[in-house]
């Protein structure tokens, strides 16, 4: 008989083996946005392939959970699409940037007349929301990535000036949606942190709380390269 939780998690095994394959693809030699703000080891290990360690069933479905949502997003703009002549829209789009020497998908660019607004789609927990309806939240590495999305889009010249930037928020707890104007400086604080990890990654990185890891909760279960990172704050490093 068929198990069907089971099947669900091989099935999310194997997509995610297709996405794996396919940022590889996508991102040979090149650092990743979606990583900004982060341990600068983590740069390090990707760029050198190391192994990562198997994603929990638990995590793969919280992650597909995310896909999904991303997948209505799309669907909801190409929908008014047509309607909106004046606008070039871009959505999942691979953004490249040689000066930076990263790579990364942008999950919504709207451009008219040159001016373009940034977006990226999060999912998150109902405590987590709470502190963005508040106006109590802040994300540097989030801020970070779309930062990072805008060098490289202004880059390419898919516009000339980036008037807006935001986080569109969507509680997996209730479906509320917030957003989350992320401010103007971001851009080169982006340029600034990407600058730093080009520098950092040419060695194997010390640990220096900031850099490596920047956030303390990076190390142990949330780190992919948790197995093999001596860092003094993980515990998952198998010796």
């Amino acid at each position: 008989m068929i198990n069907p939780i089971e099947t669900y998690n091989a099935y999310l095994q194997e997509i995610n083996g297709y996405e794996q394959e396919k940022r590889l693809k996508d991102n040979p030699d090149r650092l990743s946005a979606s990583g900004a703000g982060m341990c600068h080891r983590k740069h390090y290990y990707n760029l050198n392939k190391t192994e990562k360690k198997p994603m929990s069933d638990n995590s793969l479905r919280i992650l597909r959970l995310g896909s999904v949502m991303g997948e209505e997003f799309r669907k909801a703009i190409d929908n008014v699409a047509l309607d909106n002549t004046n606008l070039t829209i871009y959505q999942e789009t691979l953004l490249s940037s040689k000066t930076l020497n990263v790579r990364g998908h942008c999950d919504l660019l709207l451009v008219e007349n040159g001016i373009g607004k940034m977006y990226d789609w999060k999912t998150c927990n109902s405590f987590k929301f709470k502190h963005i309806e508040n106006g109590n939240h802040k994300s540097d590495n989030y801020e970070l990535q779309v930062g990072t999305y805008c060098i490289m889009a202004l880059e390419m010249e898919l516009c000339r000036e980036i008037s807006h930037m935001a986080l569109l928020y969507y509680s997996k707890n209730d479906s509320k949606m917030k957003e989350y104007v992320i401010p103007s400086d971001a851009i080169d604080r982006a340029r600034d942190y990407w600058s730093a990890v080009e520098e950092n990654i040419q060695t194997d990185i010390d640990f220096k709380e900031g850099i490596a890891p920047v956030y303390k909760w990076e190390c142990g279960k949330y780190c992919d390269y948790s197995l093999v990172c001596p860092s003094p704050l993980n515990k998952e490093f198998v010796k």
